[in-house]
């Protein structure tokens, strides 16, 4: 029972002893005035011993109170003194941890210290094996070695005749640059000239070259040349009364070498040759003018077996009068003015490119009348050759 649960007892006590004395009070207001006096005698020792009363239970709250106090203090010191306990129950816990690590990690370190002693046996068997090995690899490399030096003797020997070797060589391609190769060995047996690199042939295909065989044996000696001379680049013009180029596009055609490519050319050029057969007038000098024309030409050569005569402005100026169509019209002398006249303008327009040489091969009967002189003229201003066939 707590401490306000005491006082309101004692209260209520006081109240009944209070409430007996007034009911005592009536009763002795009906009775006599002794029984008054005496009942007021025990009312006041009755409030007396109740004063003594309430003052004894108030002391005993007081105590009850500080026990309560004191209980409290005790207990606050009870969970600290509890506190305390654990705490020295867990160092307690770490302490004998503590005390026994060291055995285990005594065994654990004995466990180990047997590991690295297998180990330590198994490093030195290892070792007495890795001795025996380098004492093998040490014999194989001192082999090497005596093989290495006695390979090493032999490269440089080797070395030696490689380096004459090559300087044989050096002197032998030393010897060949300075030798003409077979091609440049032809040109120069023909007497030819001119880097021909980039050369133009004019072939006259007029009427006249239809007597013997001059046309076959023209195609024969071309084909000959292109094949086994340095002709690298080629073009191909044929005059009669008119000019025709091969290729008619104007350009050169590669034609030097002996794979099949360079073949294919030539035959190609030489078949569209062979299709157009010998007919017409000596249109030259129109001939000699688009050899001129190609771009890079560095050499010519003309297969001819006479003059330059080209009627088409006679024959045009002679049909103004009379209405005839041939070149017959002409008489011996109109045709030899007019040959002679394109002879000046074939000398003088090759005058004007002295730098690309013409070799002259000339055909049947070159030494009649003024032939010869304007086929060596044309050699000659040229520094080109003649050639008589």
């Amino acid at each position: 029972m707590n401490l306000p649960t005491l006082l309101s007892f004692n209260e209520l006590a006081w109240v009944a002893v209070s409430a007996m004395a007034l009911f005592c009070g009536y009763l002795l207001s009906e009775n006599s005035d002794d029984s008054t006096d005496q009942l007021r005698q025990q009312l006041a020792v009755g409030s007396s011993e109740l004063a003594a009363q309430r003052a004894s239970h108030q002391e005993l709250s007081n105590r009850l109170a500080q026990a309560l106090a004191e209980l409290a203090v005790a207990g606050r010191r009870l969970a600290e003194a509890e506190q305390k306990m654990a705490e020295l129950k867990s160092v307690l816990a770490q302490a004998q941890d503590e005390v026994l690590s060291p055995t285990g990690r005594l065994a654990r370190t004995q466990e180990e210290a047997a590991k690295l002693k297998n180990r330590l046996a198994a490093a030195e068997s290892q070792l007495a094996s890795a001795s025996d090995l380098n004492k093998r690899l040490q014999a194989q490399l001192q082999q090497a070695t005596e093989r290495s030096e006695a390979q090493k003797r032999e490269l440089a020997e080797v070395q030696r005749e490689l380096l004459e070797a090559q300087n044989q060589l050096a002197a032998a391609r030393a010897r060949l640059a300075e030798r003409p190769n077979e091609g440049n060995v032809r040109k120069e047996l023909l007497g030819l000239r001119g880097a021909m690199s980039n050369v133009v042939i004019l072939l006259d295909r007029s009427a006249s070259m239809a007597d013997g065989r001059r046309w076959e044996d023209s195609l024969r000696v071309i084909e000959t040349w292109l094949t086994y001379l340095p002709i690298e680049n080629c073009a191909l013009i044929t005059f009669s009364s008119e000019c025709e180029t091969f290729p008619a596009d104007g350009r050169f055609l590669a034609v030097g070498g002996t794979n099949e490519a360079a073949r294919e050319t030539r035959s190609h050029l030489l078949r569209q040759v062979r299709a157009r057969p010998p007919v017409g007038n000596t249109a030259m000098v129109e001939a000699l003018q688009k050899a001129y024309d190609y771009r890079g030409v560095d050499t010519i050569i003309l297969f001819t077996d006479g003059e330059p005569l080209d009627l088409r402005k006679a024959l045009k100026q002679k049909r103004g009068a009379t209405p005839a169509s041939n070149d017959m019209q002409l008489s011996a002398s109109e045709r030899k003015r007019i040959a002679k006249t394109q002879i000046k303008e074939a000398l003088a327009l090759s005058r004007r490119h002295p730098d690309i040489p013409i070799n002259v091969v000339a055909l049947a009967d070159y030494f009649t009348d003024w032939k010869s002189e304007f086929l060596l003229g044309l050699a000659r201003n040229t520094g080109g050759a003649f050639l008589g066939r």
